[in-house]
Parts: structure tokens; sequence; C-alpha cells
């Protein structure tokens, strides 16, 4: 396996699911002639990897990588896995065409193109379909049910009478270990939230307390907070069942000059499927341009302080998150001290 190949595996991994990407046997020589002679890429396909999308994650396709990849494009030679009992029929062969037409869009001769490619196959999948279903268990992705926040029109929809100010709070961060690579260095904090208002909060209280995260090139942030029906402000109306059953979800994100950062790092807690959390990703910029690796950087980080904080895949509708927090945590004043060389 290549260089770029062996990182791109690990970082997209780390991103979204564990077995996003995974390593697989090569086809036999009886097989290659079969499925692969008559691909333009196929004497050069040495390395082959299943693919399974996150939002469908019963589906898994054989993506080949030629030895001269990313000089050379990668291809879909077959599907591995076609669904469960619960997928719909031939939505296979579809997710098969919808990955191979995504291919052709996104790859550029030279650089690693996996990250793009799930990007954009989930994009369109969300597109499509209005909501990102888990096939698995059948449940609906909340982004169906999320109520965009508009401070200006509707000021008190999501807060309450009394908002938290960053003089008001003193957050708990958990950190990640900090990531250093050409010079530019990664840290992402993540703490426990009850509402927008409160995340807002401690993001201002960090900037203003922590003068090397004040000092940051971009401080990259987003949350995700789910509120029980009983909880929600009594200015929200749940206009349907379904969402009555979910309550009121507030996510946003921020990207601090770095652009599409924010919505990445969104994406990751969509993911993980995290709630009632805030995550700050902060960048010192060393000099040297970073291009897409700058983007797997900021999602190892991420993972890393939602995972040591317990964050992920936890159900925290009316806490808030306030039993979450476990591993390194960081009150007003602590610094990151560990540098990470890679």
């Amino acid at each position: 396996m290549n260089p770029a190949l062996q990182d791109e595996l690990t970082s997209i991994n780390a991103i979204f699911d564990p077995d996003t990407l995974s390593p697989i046997a090569a086809p036999s020589s009886d097989q290659d002639s079969a499925s692969l002679g008559d691909r333009p890429n196929a004497p050069t396909a040495t390395f082959c990897c299943a693919l399974r999308l996150p939002s469908r994650p019963s589906i898994s396709l054989r993506l080949n990588f030629p030895a001269l990849y990313p000089d050379r494009r990668p291809y879909v030679s077959g599907i591995l896995t076609a669904g469960n009992e619960s997928t719909r029929k031939g939505e296979g062969t579809h997710v098969q065409e919808l990955v191979n037409s995504a291919l052709e869009k996104v790859w550029v001769q030279g650089e690693p193109c996996v990250y793009d490619l799930v990007e954009e196959c989930e994009a369109i999948i969300l597109a499509t379909t209005g909501e990102n279903r888990d096939e698995d268990t059948g449940s609906v992705d909340s982004d169906r049910h999320t109520r965009a926040l508009d401070q200006s029109a509707n000021p008190t929809a999501d807060e309450s009478p009394s908002q938290p100010t960053p003089e008001d709070v003193s957050p708990q961060w958990t950190l990640s270990e900090p990531l250093t690579i050409k010079d530019s260095t990664f840290l992402a904090r993540a703490a426990p939230v009850s509402s927008p208002a409160e995340a807002r909060a401690f993001i201002a209280h960090l900037v203003a307390t922590d003068r090397r995260a004040a000092r940051a090139t971009h401080n990259i942030t987003a949350w995700r907070i789910r509120l029980s029906p009983a909880a929600a402000p009594s200015s929200s109306s749940l206009s349907s069942s379904s969402e009555a059953a979910v309550g009121v979800i507030y996510q946003d994100s921020d990207d601090d000059g770095e652009s599409a950062a924010g919505g990445r790092v969104l994406k990751l807690m969509q993911l993980l499927e995290v709630w009632n959390a805030v995550v700050v990703v902060s960048r010192w910029f060393g000099g040297t341009l970073l291009g897409p690796e700058r983007f797997r950087c900021i999602g190892v980080v991420a993972r890393e302080a939602l995972v040591k904080g317990g964050y992920v895949g936890t159900e925290q509708q009316q806490q808030g998150g306030q039993e979450q927090g476990k591993g390194r945590v960081e009150g007003k004043g602590d610094k990151a001290k560990k540098k990470t060389k890679k």
C-alpha cells in the first residue's frame, strides 16, 4: 500500500465510522479478468478496500486503488454486500452508481479523494431523501427536525429569560492531545452544554480567559443540543407527532476563517451521534499550507476530544451532559502542555 493511501485509510476511519474504508483481499486472477479486465485502470489495480457510506452501513462496495493512486483514479468493481432485510430492493446498485458518479466529480489527479467522495455521496443522499436514515436501526436523523436559529428575528426561541454570559460560566473542557503537522498545531476541546446561549458563552469564555486560544489562527466551533418536549421553550411549537417525540433540536457551526471546517466538525458530531455538547478546534498556523490534510487533523482531534469526554453516542436530552467529561479536563487557566510530533 502506498503512503498516500495508508494515510487516507487512517484519516477516513478516524473522521467517519471505523470501518468506512477497510482493506480486503484482492480478487483472484480469474475474477480479475472477468470483472476488472475491461476497466482502464485494471492492470495497475493492486489494492482493494471495502467502502461503506456512513448513512448506508449495510451496503459495502469493492473500491479498487491503482498502484499509482492518487495519480490514477480509483473505481468501484462490484458490490460486496447489498444490504440487510430492511434495505430496499436495488439500493445496492443505486449506491454503486452513486459512488462511481461521485468519483468522476471529485477526483483530481495527484490528490487523495476518498474524503471528498464520502462527503459528496452523503450530501447527495441527504438532498435526495431529505433525511439521513440509518437503515440498520430505522432511525431518522434529527437534521430534518432542526430549527434554524435566527436570534435577530426571534431572540428568545431557544433561550430562557436569563441567558448565561461569559462571566457567569465555568466550562469544564475535555481536551484532545495537541497534534502538530508541519508546524501547524491542532487542539480540540469539548464541553457539555444545555442551550445555544450556553454554548456561545462557553466559547466566549474560552477566548477571553485562555491566552493561547485567543492567539489561535482559527477557533472552529460546532454544537448540537436536543431538548425533550418537556424542556423545550414555551415559544417553540412542535408541528408534528414526530417532532413532538424528538423534541427541539439546535445545531450550528462556525468556520472562524477556516473555510468549511465548522460544517465538517458538525458533520462529525452527527455521525458520532453526539448531543448536548460544544466542540472548539483551535489551529495555530505554522506557515506551511496543508491543503486537505488540515481537515483530517481537525477531524482527528475533534473525535479524540469527544471520545475522551464520553460524548459519543450518548443521549443527554435534559441534563446537558453534566455527567459527561471523562478524560483530561481543563478548567479556567489550564494550558495544553503536551505536543505530539507526527
